[in-house]
């Protein structure tokens, strides 16, 4: 299953508000299920706890394989782009193909709030280390942490490696019930022990509240 990100910021002359709404209930992957698609999140960001990242929110795509993934953008991607100006600054987006791993089961969408972090590997440690050490330790030191209700890491297709080192190689998705458990969250020991080993070279982060689209 491939797990689509895409990272987006609001167009400057719209305000935040008209931004979730236009984006929520006029763009058009928010008008129905398509037949490729087999579910569609938007993650819009919440005030706090702040994070570091610049985007606003992220549209969350799910298909069955990668073709099925090229075949909707092949069928689909033309009208979708068409609209993104009307809401979307698109000096200030990026796009990411995963690979999803369950560590610990999600909440329902809508239940809580989720931490986006999207990481990158620090110079050195190769791409396979990488993976190893971030699901089988860092995924591990992740449960550890007061609040944390689910875990998902997404890791970077392979293919998107082919023609260059990709600007991300994953993103883990934490779940807390609400603002006031995550802050807690990050500033509890079990947090900065599971970034003590030096494995993330950078990362932008941000938290979000999940709206189910459609599944």
């Amino acid at each position: 299953m491939i797990h689509y990100h895409y990272f987006i910021t609001h167009k400057p002359s719209l305000s935040l508000d008209e931004f979730y709404r236009y984006w929520h209930d006029k763009h058009p992957l928010a008008g129905g299920r398509t037949e490729q698609t087999r579910r569609y999140i938007q993650s819009h960001r919440v005030p706090a706890p702040k994070g570091d990242a610049m985007f606003d929110g992220a549209a969350e795509v799910w298909w069955d394989n990668e073709e099925a993934m090229i075949e909707a953008g092949r069928t689909m991607g033309r009208k979708f782009r068409a609209d993104e100006p009307n809401f979307i600054d698109l000096t200030r987006v990026e796009s990411l193909a995963t690979n999803d791993t369950v560590i610990k089961e999600q909440p329902q969408p809508g239940n809580g709030i989720k931490g986006i972090f999207i990481v990158k590997r620090r110079i050195g440690v190769t791409l396979k280390d990488f993976r190893k050490q971030w699901r089988e330790v860092h995924g591990p030191l992740t449960l550890k942490v007061p609040g944390v209700r689910g875990l998902v890491q997404s890791l970077t297709v392979d293919p998107a490696y082919t023609w260059a080192e990709p600007r991300w190689d994953g993103v883990a998705h934490v779940w807390f019930d609400d603002a006031a458990s995550a802050e807690k969250a990050i500033a509890s020991p079990e947090m900065k022990a599971s970034g003590a080993d030096g494995l993330i070279g950078s990362s932008a982060i941000f938290f979000a509240r999940e709206n189910l689209i459609w599944s």
